[in-house]
């Protein structure tokens, strides 16, 4: 539960880095080297080590999942691309 009288400051949109259930996905090597050169560590920190840093803070969050390719990519390996239809005008009527 969180005590609001001691909260500071809210985070509304952060990530979890560490999946609970799927190991990490090697789609994209490019974006974990990324990762590495902004945040000047590989180390991507658990749900738990997030929790108990903003809980160090006095800090509340939010939590967004980070999308992956585990579940997206063909099994061929091809990409994906998603086609929208394209948007129509409509008059009032």
């Amino acid at each position: 539960m969180i005590d609001t009288s001691r909260v500071v400051a809210t985070d509304v949109h952060t990530h979890a880095e560490v999946s609970c259930r799927q190991p990490h996905d090697e789609y994209r090597p490019e974006l974990d080297e990324a990762f590495a050169r902004y945040f000047k560590s590989g180390h991507r920190p658990t749900i738990q080590e997030t929790v108990d840093y903003y809980r160090s803070l006095n800090m509340a969050f939010v939590m967004f999942t980070v999308g992956s390719e585990h579940r997206t990519r063909p099994a061929n390996g091809a990409s994906r691309t998603r086609r929208w239809p394209k948007p129509t005008a409509k008059t009032p009527t």
